[in-house]
């Protein structure tokens, strides 16, 4: 039987093995195969790890040291979106790193980890990595949504893509529409009518995949996935609640869920209605998808 402590153990292995292929020192890294998208990942560490002191010391350390390859737009638009609880862990977070950098001379216990942290040599970012595709179109087209856009039509290769659609990485449908229709004007993409939309696709993928590296690369919908561990977390801290209570909300759960996996590929959550166990078959499944997740194809550092 599942339990909080296994739920927040999978999630900040995930966390982990995201971080350490952006550079952060860890032991494994699992995810080389997926393209780690900084942003999502950033907002929702404090909510993945939070238990993980290390670790969000070690993030803190990356983010000071690489704040620049980062859009502080996107940021703030995806952390407005993060559930209630973690969207205040990622403020308290994101407090911390602001006041690290601009009270060192204070002596609180606080300011003085933060130093420590920011006295220690800088992160390097290990921008040949496959997975760091999208830092990697940054260096080549600044940071921003030009450079996820792109991103994101070359991952789909001969896929036709709409602007809605492409907007949901974090960049308003206005802005992603504009790009668009400028990378088509340059011949970089093509675009066709469908109905009442327009969709691209990359021109032509191969000639952008010998720059990019892009070959066999996949990324999940992070932000999605993020968001359904986070509904995870919480169903697992109600094991002290009545069962009647824990039912009710793994059945609530279970919906939301079911949703997710409708478009992570993942197999959907055990039925709960009128099941006695919902709470701890929700959980038990839970755990099972999470562990997948995080131990990915297992590549030695």
């Amino acid at each position: 039987m599942s339990d909080s402590s296994t739920i927040d153990r999978h999630a900040a292995d995930l966390a982990w093995s995201l971080w350490t292929e952006l550079g952060v020192p860890g032991v494994i890294r699992r995810h080389a195969s997926l393209v780690v998208d900084p942003e999502p990942l950033l907002v929702a560490t404090p909510g993945l790890a939070h238990a993980d002191q290390r670790l969000l010391d070690e993030v803190v350390r990356w983010w000071t040291t690489h704040e620049d390859r980062l859009s502080v737009s996107r940021i703030a638009g995806l952390a407005a979106t993060l559930a209630d609880r973690p969207r205040e862990r990622f403020a308290a977070f994101s407090s911390r790193r602001l006041k690290g950098a601009g009270t060192a001379r204070r002596t609180t216990p606080a300011t003085r980890t933060v130093a420590a942290v920011n006295e220690r040599p800088p992160i390097r970012l290990p921008l040949e990595r496959p997975s760091l595709l999208r830092l990697r179109l940054r260096a080549l087209c600044g940071v921003g949504a030009r450079a996820d856009v792109l991103t994101s039509l070359l991952l789909g290769r001969s896929r036709w893509a709409s602007a809605a659609e492409l907007a949901t990485a974090g960049y308003s449908k206005r802005t992603v529409a504009r790009i668009l229709t400028e990378l088509a004007g340059a011949g970089i993409a093509v675009r066709r009518s469908e109905g009442n939309a327009l969709r691209f696709r990359i021109a032509d993928p191969d000639a952008l995949s010998a720059l990019s590296a892009d070959e066999g690369l996949t990324e999940p919908q992070w932000m999605r996935a993020f968001a359904a561990l986070n509904e995870l977390q919480e169903l697992a801290r109600l094991g002290d609640k009545p069962g009647a209570v824990r039912r009710v909300a793994a059945h609530s759960a279970r919906e939301t869920l079911a949703a997710a996996c409708a478009h992570l590929d993942w197999d959907p959550p055990p039925v709960t209605r009128g099941v006695s166990s919902a709470w701890d078959d929700v959980l038990d499944w839970g755990a099972e998808t999470l562990a997948r997740l995080a131990a990915g194809p297992a590549v030695e550092t």
